[in-house]
């Protein structure tokens, strides 16, 4: 596919994605509330009961919340399996594109200047200069594109993105349904 932004602008591929990025943001907003509550006594700061139990009602609400949108989307999944519908490959197909392109990227290496700011580009491009990074950012890839393959398949139905060394393709997911929205197919 050239540009697949432009491929799939179909109603149930769109909503697919939805949920899934739905259910990535309320899994990573728990994430984020259990690491508050594992380190907050490291960081040196020390969380009353009264806000440690607001964490507890909002990390409640987030699994509730995930839990709707789970069942949502099995029963999504399960209808568009069972009418034998092709959006499922279609949308497992822009995501395997995405990470294919990843697996193709040569190894960058960095120049000796650089290195002062390698941190920074690491961040910011999570396989420049560091063949280690690089590394376990095509490992990372590539049992993203593996987990894709067992969607497919139905073994398993739901899928993360790993957004510290796939942030680009994170990104470029997320644009995409924004892209998509602003058409008016999510409608």
């Amino acid at each position: 596919m050239n540009e697949f932004f432009e491929e799939a602008m179909n109603f149930n591929v769109i909503r697919l994605e939805k949920i899934r990025q739905n259910m990535e943001g309320l899994s990573r907003e728990r994430g984020r509330i259990v690491d508050l509550l594992d380190g907050h006594t490291s960081m040196g700061h020390v969380f009353t009961t009264l806000e440690i139990e607001s964490f507890h009602r909002e990390d409640a609400e987030y699994a509730r919340q995930f839990h709707t949108q789970q069942e949502d989307f099995r029963d999504l999944l399960f209808r568009l399996r069972a009418e034998g519908s092709p959006e499922i490959a279609e949308w497992v197909g822009i995501h395997k594109d995405a990470l294919k392109k990843i697996l193709a990227e040569p190894r960058r290496i960095g120049f000796g200047f650089l290195q002062v700011f390698r941190r920074v580009l690491i961040f910011r491009y999570p396989n420049f200069g560091d063949p280690f990074m690089h590394g376990v950012r095509m490992k990372v890839a590539g049992a993203t594109l593996q987990e894709w393959d067992k969607l497919l398949k139905g073994e398993v139905d739901f899928i993360m993105i790993n957004n510290y060394f796939l942030r680009d393709y994170d990104k470029k997911m997320r644009r995409w349904l924004r892209r998509a929205e602003m058409t008016g197919f999510d409608k």
